[in-house]
């Protein structure tokens, strides 16, 4: 069974330039650390993914489909250069259409990054966080 949620991750781990920078750091609603008890300090680079809004299209005989998810994609890092270059290399992996672990992607549009920075106990984060509309379907 395929999940958007499984294909997206899949999709931005399957870019190299993702890869290279966060490893296996991407998690969708909160970033998981180490798995250490108790916990370690977080471990950066990492993306942390959010649905925003899903819209599920019909019309009069149901479902067509196709969903848009608007996705935000939050690039942490320890330095806003390593935070940025994340960005764009996230970008990069989603805009284009493809096909990832059975979910069909259209080309990403509403691409609309920001920059954020985080003060918290352990340092600060600096984030590029880019939201993005998802058009989909899963096909097994």
């Amino acid at each position: 069974m395929s999940s958007f949620e499984l294909a997206l991750r899949t999709r931005l781990l399957a870019a190299a330039p993702v890869r290279q920078m966060v490893g296996e750091r991407v998690d969708w609603g909160e970033a998981s650390d180490t798995g250490q008890l108790p916990a370690a300090e977080p471990a950066f680079p990492r993306i942390v993914l959010t649905a925003i809004f899903e819209r599920r299209p019909q019309h009069m005989t149901g479902f067509t489909g196709l969903i848009d998810t608007i996705v935000q994609v939050d690039c942490q890092a320890r330095t806003a250069i390593v935070a940025a270059a994340l960005r764009d290399a996230a970008i990069l992996a989603i805009a284009p259409s493809g096909f990832f672990a059975g979910v069909r992607f259209c080309r990403a549009t509403n691409i609309t990054p920001r920059m954020l920075v985080e003060r918290t106990d352990a340092g600060i984060i600096h984030r590029q966080s880019v939201d993005a509309t998802l058009w989909h379907r899963t096909e097994n």
